[in-house]
């Protein structure tokens, strides 16, 4: 059953400007919804990120990505997401650029998602990443 327009109303969501914990958490349930894994990668936890070229492992989690998402019918659809509130949405700091170079380079799907892209984000969620035609 598809959700009620009302029921990730972006009109609601920007009235508030939200934080950007509130507004992962409303990322998290649409993509739930439409059968997302998700994975919150917080500040400061410590994680193996990556593994450098010399196979030594990087602890630093600093600047990865605030999401990992995994569809859960079409595994290969694997997201990197930064997630900004609309303030904040045309700045990344050194090391979130970094991990953005490292992800891409390597042809992973990163973005930054902000609250004024809400419809496009819900679009996103819903299509698995094809074009919206292709799922209507």
């Amino acid at each position: 059953m598809e959700p009620q327009s009302s029921q990730f109303d972006i009109a609601r969501l920007l009235e508030r400007q939200p934080s950007e914990r509130h507004f992962r958490e409303s990322v998290v349930d649409v993509a739930h919804y439409y059968g997302w894994h998700v994975v919150h990668v917080g500040p400061g936890q410590t994680l193996v990120d990556s593994i450098d070229d010399l196979g030594q492992v990087d602890y630093d989690s600093s600047g990865f990505p605030d999401l990992i998402l995994i569809h859960q019918t079409h595994p290969h659809l694997l997201w990197f997401r930064e997630l900004k509130t609309d303030r904040s949405r045309d700045h990344l700091w050194a090391d979130q650029q970094r991990w953005k170079e490292r992800l891409t380079m390597r042809g992973y799907n990163w973005d930054v998602w902000f609250p004024a892209k809400w419809n496009e984000i819900i679009q996103s969620l819903r299509g698995g990443g094809r074009p919206i035609e292709a799922v209507i």
